[in-house]
């Protein structure tokens, strides 16, 4: 709640900025922006902490291992791999380096067509997670404004495409200090 009341003083406080800098207008357009994108971003980041949530409620002990192994670090992986190597016996790592077919030899890759990426199991994933009632209320909102600033003669591109700017830069602001505690 805490963190709540921070960001809605904070939106106040560039609102009124705003307003006293460029006028009402470029204020307007300026904090709409900021909100519809934020607005649109907590809730997809809301949606998908859900179900990874209950992805792993409803997981295996095998299935929760196999993730946790597919999420080690790349140094870990090459500490493991360094390890099994030093812990083999010599002989036995010459006879898999003659039996091992060199990379020149190996089959190349198929390179695949850009349309032939997409398939019925993706699209309908995508259509599913597009058509949340949540994540379409963030995108209406963002599509009702637009249509009333406009309608009222007052939406202002630069001020609009400015929000998004600062929106974008504030959640990557937000990113670095989740990292750094």
């Amino acid at each position: 709640m805490k963190k709540l009341s921070l960001f809605f003083a904070f939106i106040t406080l560039v609102y009124l900025c705003l307003w006293a800098g460029f006028g009402g207008i470029f204020a307007l357009n300026f904090t709409f922006a900021l909100v519809s994108f934020l607005l649109i971003v907590f809730i997809v980041f809301y949606l998908q902490k859900r179900k990874i949530d209950s992805l792993i409620q409803n997981a295996s002990k095998e299935e929760l291992e196999a993730l946790s192994e597919a999420y080690k670090s790349k140094q870990e992986r090459l500490e493991e791999e360094e390890e099994e190597f030093f812990a083999k016996d010599s002989n036995s790592t010459l006879e898999q380096k003659t039996t091992e077919i060199p990379q020149s030899q190996g089959i190349p890759l198929k390179k695949r067509k850009f349309w032939h990426n997409f398939s019925a199991i993706n699209t309908k994933t995508g259509v599913k997670m597009f058509f949340l009632p949540l994540r379409l209320f963030a995108y209406g909102f963002l599509v009702v404004g637009i249509l009333l600033l406009i309608k009222q003669q007052s939406f202002d591109v630069f001020a609009f495409f400015s929000g998004l700017v600062v929106a974008n830069l504030l959640i990557l602001v937000m990113l670095l200090f989740a990292r750094t505690n």
